[in-house]
C-alpha cells in the first residue's frame, strides 16, 4: 500500500481500536499495538490510569476489540483489562503530544484526560459495543 493508504489503515484501526493494523507503516506513523511502549510516557500513561475509575478502565479497555470480545466471553484477565486501556490512554496522549508539541507532559495529560472521559461517556451513551458486537 502506498504510505497515504498506510495512514488511512492505521486511522480506521485507531478508531475501530483494533489490535494490530498495517503490516508496515511509515517512519512518522507506527503502526497501532495494543500495549503501549515502555517509552518516557509511561508516566503520563500511570498517571491518567490512576485517575479513571473501575468502570472507565473496563469501558477503556473495551475500545479494543480483542479484549471486547474476550470480556463478553468471560475470558478477560485484569492484566490484559488494564493493558488495553492503557493502550487507549497512550493514543490519547500522543495525540495531544502531536497537537501541542511544546507543551508541558501535564497540559497532554490534563487534555488527554478530559478528552478521554467525554469519549468514554460517549460509548455508554451510545452503545457502541452493542453496536460492534451486534454482527458477530
Amino acid at each position: 500500500p502506498s504510505d497515504s493508504q498506510r495512514i488511512l489503515i492505521n486511522f480506521v484501526g485507531i478508531i475501530m481500536g483494533a489490535t494490530t493494523v498495517a503490516t508496515e507503516s511509515t517512519p512518522s506513523i507506527p503502526a497501532y499495538t495494543a500495549s503501549p511502549p515502555k517509552t518516557k510516557g509511561t508516566n503520563s500513561i500511570d498517571t491518567i490510569f490512576r485517575h479513571l475509575s473501575d468502570e472507565q478502565i473496563e469501558i477503556a479497555a473495551r475500545s479494543s476489540y480483542r479484549y471486547l470480545v474476550s470480556s463478553t466471553n468471560g475470558n478477560a484477565s485484569e492484566e490484559d483489562r488494564d493493558k488495553h486501556a492503557k493502550a487507549m490512554i497512550f493514543r490519547y496522549l500522543q495525540a495531544e503530544q502531536k497537537v501541542h508539541p511544546n507543551s508541558p507532559s501535564e497540559q497532554w495529560e490534563a487534555a488527554a484526560l478530559d478528552k478521554m472521559k467525554k469519549t468514554l461517556a460517549f460509548r455508554v451513551e451510545k452503545n457502541v459495543d452493542d453496536i460492534r458486537l451486534c454482527f458477530d
